[in-house]
């Protein structure tokens, strides 16, 4: 995966992985990170992207075009993708 500029692909992931479903903790323990680091992640990713909610986050990425919703995990199984994110 090639991250968006100004977009670390740790950020990246973070982003697919709060669009498959996942909590916090859920994305801790597939990036092998701390609970602090993912809400580290989230504030910056926040701040670039402009927005206060994870929802807006993922809007504004898909808006961008920085996030596609073909890279994510089925929407219709009713799973999350704790393992990681499907890349192309």
């Amino acid at each position: 995966m090639v991250a968006p500029a100004g977009i670390t692909t740790r950020q990246m992931t973070v982003i697919e992985l709060i669009a498959s479903g996942n909590s916090n903790k859920e994305i801790a323990q597939a990036m092998g990170i701390t609970e602090a680091g993912v809400k580290k992640h989230i504030e910056a990713l926040m701040r670039r992207y402009g927005v206060r909610r994870r929802t807006a986050l993922v809007q504004r990425a898909i808006r961008s075009g920085d996030l596609r919703l073909g890279s994510l995990g089925s929407a219709d199984s009713g799973e999350r993708n704790v393992a990681g994110p499907t890349h192309d």
